[in-house]
């Protein structure tokens, strides 16, 4: 969610990214052959190049899929905001984003309905400034949690949501100029996942709060263009593969588990709310999608 600091130009990471994947790539893949597709995606690279968790799973899905469905190539196109990255997919200008579903995005774009967190980003953890979290750590309730201003991206779900449970959030642009609104004290606290909290608080210097947090029912999926049937069914299938096989398991507990264990969840009071925007086909009857940590967490309020 939070937009880092790159490196290199724009232009060239994306050059070597290119590269990357026809001499093998940092994963090991083979080199793509020049008639395989091309799938164009959004996801950011880490700062200093090397794959981020989606693009390894990404990576993990194609290659599980390959022997039914051939070689591919991958083609990282910029970031982009995620409201424009789906009008991007529905014109056919982007094949594939990562992002939390809605009902909306799921109208004008075609959802791969496997939690890449496994249900976790649903768990929100509040950052803010070392005085503010000082001050908010003694949240205990509900009409305490009421009292408190949050602020989300106006085209993150996770701002309906809020909103919708009747908490003050206020609406950021982005990132980036949130934490300078936060600085300047027009909000309390960015709550934002659990799985990715150490990231953001580290790349901004903000501070975490320990002693509660959030939570609600959620997906994080791959999103593909409507134009680009074929490759969601190579993605479903890479991920039934990669799930019968334990490799998905596997890459979730070497990037997600540390940080999850890190953030002490069990350990926190949680206020759990309902989500409005989930969309009824969200598969919730597979209980090996969704994290078992899930089903142990009792709410406090």
């Amino acid at each position: 969610m939070a937009l880092p600091t790159f490196p290199a130009p724009e232009d060239a990471l994306r050059r070597r990214h290119l590269l990357a994947l026809a001499m093998g790539g940092p994963a090991g893949w083979p080199a793509a052959r020049a008639s395989a597709p091309v799938i164009r995606h959004s996801l950011r690279p880490m700062a200093d190049g090397r794959l981020s968790y989606r693009e390894e799973v990404l990576r993990l899905l194609l290659d599980k899929a390959r022997p039914r469905f051939g070689d591919c190539e991958l083609q990282f196109t910029g970031l982009v905001p995620q409201a424009r990255a789906f009008s991007e997919l529905e014109n056919g200008r982007l094949d594939l984003c990562a992002a939390m579903t809605d009902v909306d995005r799921e109208r004008r774009a075609v959802p791969v309905r496997y939690c890449l967190y496994r249900g976790l980003l649903g768990l929100r953890v509040g950052l803010g400034l070392p005085e503010t979290v000082k001050r908010l750590e003694s949240v205990d309730s509900l009409e305490a949690l009421r009292a408190v201003r949050l602020g989300l991206v106006q085209d993150w779900p996770d701002y309906a949501i809020q909103r919708a449970a009747g908490l003050q959030v206020v609406r950021l642009a982005n990132v980036s100029s949130g934490v300078a609104r936060l600085r300047l004290g027009g909000f309390d606290l960015l709550p934002v996942g659990a799985v990715e909290a150490d990231d953001v608080a580290l790349e901004f210097e903000l501070a975490k709060v320990w002693r509660w947090g959030l939570i609600y029912p959620t997906a994080f999926y791959f999103f593909v263009s409507p134009q680009q049937p074929q490759l969601a069914e190579r993605l479903k299938h890479g991920f039934e593969v990669a799930l019968h096989d334990g490799s998905f398991d596997a890459l979730f507990g070497r990037f997600v588990e540390p940080t999850l264990h890190a953030m002490r969840v069990s350990q926190r009071q949680l206020f759990k709310f309902p989500n409005p925007l989930l969309p009824s086909a969200t598969p919730l009857g597979r209980a090996e999608l969704w994290h078992p940590l899930l089903g142990r967490l009792q709410p406090s309020v």
